[in-house]
């Protein structure tokens, strides 16, 4: 069996990504650490990530164009105009990672936010604070503990070109509650709640920072994950009163995890993590992801649509090391799921392991056909005739030749080889070049070869089948 870096080499590179590292990145490149960025094309080919393909195809392309000092793109006209006018400490290395962003990305919303993050810092610097944001800030007249803290974070994003809304409503809210204000529907819906259980102000505490952190910044009121918060309180304060959790306040999805008798490993702590969780949309991925874990356990690979699939491919693979890809893709999909921020992933995964075998496909091909030519010229290298016959007419006899060195399938034919081999026996005028597989018979030039795999795909001097004619190439 072929080394796994030789049949990736040596095998069928027909498909256009490949065909375009191999016979254009890699003769246009020059620029330092193309050669790793080509490595990584290919491993991103295999991967079946056509995303990541895109931005690193990107990547080279303007690496090369930059080291050849062509900086006509958009982005570095702008960021080469604002270089200019920047005199704080640190500009330079914030263009650096300006222009490494540029590259990363093909659109890069990431890099409009850089620039704008460098031109606040200027703005800053020479004493501008008109920006609304730090008005506000300045604006503010803050007591609570830490309060310094949250408004240096805030100063912070502002300048990485971040906006700063959650953080405006944070250090308000912070301010007010400190100040005794609990009036906010969310406060007054926690503090209705009756609690004794051991650890209840604990549990206080974090919801009163889930209403103060990101998860709510931006709603209003008493929403269903709030509300989510707020039941598994109250499940504790009933448990400790009754001694039985009561599951009736769960939602239904979270309910059926809690009480689904499971037997695959970890289960216990999937139990105990959605009995913990508010999100109320995951609820149907979590109980999904359980599932798929059963599955996985069972060995039950026809119940759930990934699974078929994963299945369906695994009949075609043959490729070294597929068993490793097929186990590292239904690990993904057992930790994941199939929703829309996983089956995209999982996607490429099966894409990457069909181009995988797809190459490993024609490497076996070629060794097939290096074997069926190496039988057919075993006779002429050793200097004994070799008979073939044509489809129809008398025997004929391929011509006695003296090779000093091994068939090289890599190497252009020499027009003495030509001569040697005779011509075509089907147009009678080109010089014999393809040999066609599993037979071995090379007596057909390119064009004739190609009109015979169209219209029959069967050899001309024994009339076998064949499943393709591959180009011959001697020293």
């Amino acid at each position: 069996m072929v080394a796994t870096s030789e049949w990736i080499k040596s095998g069928d590179r027909s498909h256009p990504n490949l065909k375009l590292i191999d016979e254009v990145l890699r003769h246009q490149s020059t620029y330092p650490g193309y050669e790793s960025d080509l490595q990584k094309l290919e491993s991103l080919h295999f991967a079946g990530n056509k995303f990541n393909f895109e931005q690193t195809l990107h990547r080279v392309r303007e690496s090369q164009r930059i080291y050849k000092g062509n900086r006509s793109h958009d982005r570095l006209v702008k960021l080469d105009a604002l270089r200019d006018t920047l005199t704080y400490h640190g500009w330079k290395e914030d263009c650096n990672k300006a222009e490494d962003e540029h590259l990363r990305h093909e659109a890069s919303v990431e890099f409009e936010r850089m620039i704008l993050g460098i031109k606040r810092k200027q703005a800053l610097h020479v004493g501008d604070r008109t920006h609304a944001d730090v008005q506000f800030l300045d604006s503010l007249s803050l007591t609570y503990p830490g309060w310094k803290n949250d408004v240096g974070k805030a100063i912070d994003l502002h300048k990485r070109g971040f906006e700063i809304a959650f953080d405006r409503q944070r250090t308000s809210k912070m301010q007010r509650m400190f100040e005794g204000d609990r009036s906010h529907p969310r406060l007054v819906a926690l503090d209705s709640l009756k609690l004794t259980y051991p650890g209840w102000k604990r549990d206080v505490e974090e919801v009163e920072e889930k209403h103060l952190g990101a998860s709510f910044w931006c709603v209003d009121g008493v929403n269903a994950d709030y509300s989510a918060l707020l039941k598994r309180l109250e499940r504790k304060q009933s448990q400790f009163m009754n001694g039985v959790e009561d599951m009736s306040s769960m939602n239904p999805f979270q309910r059926q995890i809690v009480e689904t008798h499971w037997t695959y490993p970890g289960h216990e702590d999937d139990v105990k993590a959605a009995k913990q969780k508010f999100y109320v949309n995951l609820y149907c991925a979590d109980l999904e992801i359980c599932q798929i874990r059963q599955m996985i356990h069972d060995k039950d690979f026809g119940s759930h649509p990934a699974l078929i699939k994963l299945g369906e491919v695994r009949q075609v693979l043959s490729y070294p090391g597929y068993k490793t890809d097929m186990e590292r893709t239904r690990a993904y999909l057992s930790k994941n799921g199939y929703h829309w921020w996983s089956q995209n992933k999982i996607h490429e995964m099966i894409e990457g392991m069909k181009n995988k075998q797809h190459v490993y496909d024609g490497s076996n091909a070629a060794e097939v056909a290096s074997k069926a030519l190496a039988k057919t010229l075993d006779g002429v290298v050793s200097g004994t005739p070799t008979q073939v016959r044509r489809r129809s007419g008398p025997m004929r006899f391929l011509p006695r030749l003296s090779l000093a060195v091994p068939v090289c399938l890599r190497r252009k034919t020499t027009k003495r080889s030509e001569q040697q081999f005779g011509c075509c026996i089907v147009c009678f005028d080109a010089p014999r070049t393809h040999v066609f597989v599993p037979c071995g018979h090379m007596c057909a030039c390119q064009s004739c070869s190609q009109k015979l795999m169209k219209k029959g795909q069967k050899c001309p001097m024994c009339t076998q089948t064949a499943s393709m004619a591959m180009e011959v190439f001697l020293p």
